[in-house]
């Protein structure tokens, strides 16, 4: 098989000691988006499983609907991560949990996204209102780069706690039964830096959001550079996971050189449904151990393929670009 560039349609996950960073690219070309885990997440880190498990049973007791079953620890910690920073510390205090402490390792300042993205603190421009044909001001996000050559739009980038959509990063795991784990990032449940998804811009409202891929794709070594420069700040790069989506199919794993090549779920020629089947194998990848994953997936996208490759403390965007040719 000969190797490629996988230009997008990917996601990385990179492990630190402070838990994952992720970036996603669209396979449209047209959006990017960096979740980090967020405050709440290093308070519930700080608490016992016990503790964790304890108020969040008791909070969704409260629910007009509560849950039939008893939440178990991923389910309270979900949970809990998804709420607000307030909602959060009242419910400490009405559960007599006193405060944890908090690191603030992960308060990523507006200049370091400034200076690796090229953008600049946005002020509101003009905006066509289409249902009252006037012309207003709006601030579509945080930060914006440079006018597109033109007079069509600008690049907007988001940096907050809340993201319209979410994304599913894997982590390929040795302790786990099933290999793999996913990181749910998005919603209310992470920090997130990301393209505005949608364009628009047009005479009146030259400076709009513009979502045109030839463009965005003009971002994409620097939110390479920023996921590097994030995960140094949560204390350096353990190993790097990337799913390429459509890239491997089983018997291909023992011809490139995988071995200890394993069936996690499911049995060779049966095929149930999307994550139904599992797949693992190994082969040395420099001075480590690079882990590959197959998980079935449907019709059109048979099987996807998920790497795990050690990596140096101090990544980089060109070893992150290195490991996307595959």
């Amino acid at each position: 098989m000969e190797k490629q560039f996988h230009e997008s349609g990917w996601s990385i996950a990179i492990e630190t000691p402070q838990g994952v960073v992720g970036l996603w690219s669209s396979w449209l070309n047209d959006h990017f988006y960096l979740g980090y885990p967020k405050k709440i997440s290093f308070w519930i880190a700080a608490l016992s499983k016990e503790v964790v498990i304890m108020i969040a049973n008791r909070f969704a007791a409260k629910f007009p609907s509560p849950p039939e079953k008893v939440l178990d620890f991923y389910q309270s910690r979900h949970l809990l991560t998804g709420l607000e920073e307030a909602v959060f510390v009242e419910l400490l205090h009405q559960n007599d949990v006193p405060m944890p402490l908090f690191r603030d390792g992960l308060l990523i300042p507006d200049r370091l996204i400034m200076d690796t993205l090229g953008v600049e603190l946005a002020l509101p421009v003009s905006h066509l209102n289409q249902f009252s044909e006037t012309v207003e001001s709006r601030l579509w996000a945080k930060f914006y780069g440079a006018r597109v050559e033109g007079d069509k739009g600008r690049v907007w980038i988001c940096h907050s706690d809340h993201y319209s959509n979410s994304h599913h990063f894997n982590v390929v795991s040795s302790n786990s039964s099933e290999g793999l784990e996913s990181v749910y990032y998005g919603h209310s449940y992470s920090s997130g830096i990301s393209t505005y998804p949608f364009s628009f811009w047009n005479k009146v409202a030259p400076d709009g959001p513009t979502a045109e891929p030839e463009v965005i794709q003009t971002y994409r070594d620097k939110f390479l550079a920023l996921i590097c420069k994030i995960a140094s700040i949560m204390r350096g790069a353990n190993a790097v996971n990337i799913n390429y989506g459509f890239v491997l199919e089983p018997e291909q794993l023992s011809q490139l050189g995988y071995g200890n090549v394993e069936w996690l779920k499911g049995q060779s020629g049966v095929r149930n449904g999307w994550g139904d089947e599992l797949i693992r194998g190994e082969k040395t990848f420099g001075d480590g151990k690079e882990t590959v994953i197959l998980t079935s997936g449907n019709s059109l996208v048979p099987w996807i393929t998920i790497r795990r490759l050690p990596c140096e403390k101090n990544l980089t965007a060109e070893k992150l670009i290195e490991m996307l040719i595959f």
